[in-house]
This record gives C-alpha cells, structure tokens and sequence, in this order.
C-alpha cells in the first residue's frame, strides 16, 4: 500500500468563509476534490478533512492559494509557545509510569538526533 501524502509547513486557519470561497473557484473551473489534491500534491481524503466543518487548520492553503491564484491574505497560525509545549508535557508525564516515561524519553531523543 502507498504511504498517504502529508502537508508540511505551518497551520493557516480555515473558516467556512474561506472554503465557500475555494469550492466556489472549483466549481468555476471545474476542478473536482481529488483534482484539486492532485494540484496540490496532497491525498485526496485531504480534501474530504479540509472541508468538514470541523476542520479550523490546514497546511494546504498556501498551495490552494497558488494552485488558484488567490492572494493569500492571512498569516500562519502561530506555533505554541514553549511554556505552553511544557505545561502540557507536565500533564502528560504526570499520568505516566515509570516505563512509559522512558519510552517517551527515548522516544524524544531520537527526534531530536534526527535534528
């Protein structure tokens, strides 16, 4: 089986306004969900998560936007600050065991020999 096609990058914010105004410009060009995941390199099930309405994130705008040439008029939304990033790792080891501590560890340490 093929491994699925994952979006990189940072999240842009999708708002129903903003996908009404994509699948608007695919209906215009007669561009279908999984053409539109062919243009921008993506997975077609990509398309079927971006415009549920409870999707708020994607890293595909950009791509959309240039796939369709539309200006890009929004910022990234902004990572989680590092207080934050450490106030969740609080919780989360809290719950943990011995054991799963050290996985999660060892498991942090190979991420960051990747780096």
């Amino acid at each position: 089986m093929a491994r699925q096609k994952r979006p990189s990058g940072p999240l842009w914010t999708v708002d129903e306004a903003w996908k009404t105004a994509v699948k608007e410009r695919m209906k215009e060009l007669g561009i279908k969900p999984n053409q539109l995941a062919e243009m921008v390199d993506a997975d077609p099930s990509s398309m079927t998560v971006l415009f549920r309405s409870r999707t708020k994130q994607s890293r595909l705008v950009p791509k959309i936007h240039k796939a369709f040439g539309m200006a890009n008029t929004t910022a990234p939304v902004a990572g989680i600050s590092r207080d934050d990033a450490f106030r969740r790792l609080e919780r989360v080891w809290s719950k943990l065991s011995e054991a799963e501590r050290e996985h999660l560890i060892t498991t942090g340490e190979m991420l960051a020999a990747k780096h």
